[in-house]
């Protein structure tokens, strides 16, 4: 085999799995555009990850607020015990995304990168789009 024959076989094996990863997307993949580019939805929308039974029933290992766009999210989630993950690596979790300037998008890759590795049991993105306060408005322009 040739020194070319050798860098081509890692190309095609990357185009094959661009080619292929559309099949494969999630919901939440879904809302990426290009790239660093997220669609967010205009209204209220909850995004998850992992098995939804076990949110259902497991107390969770973290807890983010968060705000971007308008929308306040909560972030919940809970690691598998297989997982070995410390509270110091769930504290620093919470605090990079926390203080990310982009926190749905943060968010939603760290939750993406962490269920394709294996490590979280589930997670659940909530985000809600508070509503403007109209009657206040109304009410001080009819006086």
């Amino acid at each position: 085999m040739t020194t070319n024959a050798r860098h081509r076989t890692p190309i095609w094996i990357a185009v094959a799995m661009l080619c292929s990863s559309p099949l494969l997307m999630s919901p939440v993949a879904a809302q990426f555009g290009y790239p660093g580019q997220m669609n967010l939805p205009q209204n209220d929308f909850t995004w998850t990850w992992g098995d939804q039974r076990s949110a259902e029933r497991d107390r969770e290992d973290f807890s983010i607020f968060g705000n971007e766009a308008g929308f306040r999210c909560d972030l919940t989630g809970k690691f598998r015990p297989s997982g070995r993950v410390s509270r110091l690596d769930i504290r620093e979790l919470e605090s990079s995304l926390r203080n990310n300037m982009r926190f749905i998008q943060g968010a939603a890759n760290t939750m993406n990168q962490l269920d394709a590795q294996g490590q979280i049991d589930w997670a659940v993105l909530k985000c809600v789009k508070p509503q403007r306060r109209d009657g206040n408005r109304r009410s001080r322009q009819d006086n």
